[in-house]
């Protein structure tokens, strides 16, 4: 990945997070929604972040509120009405 990510920039490497992480049967769904939101993948982002919240992802709770890669999302109202619902707003 950090061949890639020297190479061809840090959406190739995103992207190559992103594959990798969807072929495995034991990640997370935050991650997911991190590299989504990375990748500019606004449904696909709010559906890993819902997948998060059905399975209690302990990442969901402690990093949230925190992760740079949802910032550009923070005003969007679904991201809003998220957090409301899960009891963090």
């Amino acid at each position: 990945m950090r061949q890639e990510f020297s190479a061809q920039g840090a959406r190739a490497y995103w992207l190559s997070r992103q594959k990798s992480l969807a072929s495995s049967p034991w990640t997370d769904p935050f991650e997911l929604a991190v590299v989504e939101a990375r990748l500019g993948g606004t449904e696909a982002m709010f559906a890993s972040l819902e997948k998060a919240y059905q399975q209690r992802s302990v990442f969901l709770l402690y990093w949230i509120q925190t992760e740079p890669a949802f910032d550009s999302f923070r005003a969007d109202s679904r991201f809003q009405d998220f957090l409301h619902r899960i009891g963090l707003a």
